[in-house]
């Protein structure tokens, strides 16, 4: 009978202890969570709100292209000053190296809104995976909340059990003689 009583009493101190732990556990993670999910808020912010046309690739990208419409159009100018070309070929040379700097700059403003839904693709798929692991987390407690129950009910039934078994050897349980003290 006693190992029965102290057999339900620690199955339930150690069911208390489990879910405190468990709870402990819980509260940790989620404050890891919340941290992972404030360090992917601030990235997203930072990098989706940048102004990549004046990155160092885009204005590279724009630096080379007018060295290059440059270049073009002093060959042409010079050539224009030895063949005697016409005032109309020289703007047609002028305006194919504005097209290259135009050409450029859509390329780059493609590459921007391109990153854009990179960064923010990547910024989803951390939030997805951040919101799944909380989602573990819930889980985990209520599966521990259930087991916790079950090891209360265990330690009760345990008791009145033992109980019965007293009642029926002594024909005094130990609940009757708890109640009947004063």
């Amino acid at each position: 009978m006693i190992g029965s009583i102290i057999g339900a009493a620690s199955s339930l101190v150690s069911g208390i202890a489990g879910g405190i732990k468990a709870r402990k556990a819980a509260r940790k993670a989620n404050a890891v969570l919340d941290k992972h999910a404030k360090e992917n808020e601030e990235w997203f912010n930072r990098r989706y709100n940048e102004d990549y046309t004046q990155s160092a690739e885009a204005q590279a990208a724009l630096n080379r292209a007018r060295e290059l419409a440059d270049e073009q159009y002093k060959n042409t100018s010079g050539t224009a000053a030895v063949v005697g070309a016409t005032d109309e070929a020289i703007a047609q040379a002028k305006k194919a190296a504005n097209e290259v700097i135009s050409d450029t700059a859509g390329s780059i403003a493609s590459n921007a809104t391109a990153r854009k839904d990179a960064v923010e693709s990547q910024y989803l798929g951390t939030k997805n995976n951040i919101n799944n692991q909380r989602l573990s987390i819930y889980n985990q407690q209520a599966a521990n909340a259930t087991q916790a129950a079950s090891q209360g009910l265990q330690a009760g039934m345990g008791l009145v059990a033992a109980d019965a078994q007293a009642h029926l050897y002594n024909s005094k349980g130990l609940i009757e003689s708890m109640l009947n003290k004063k």
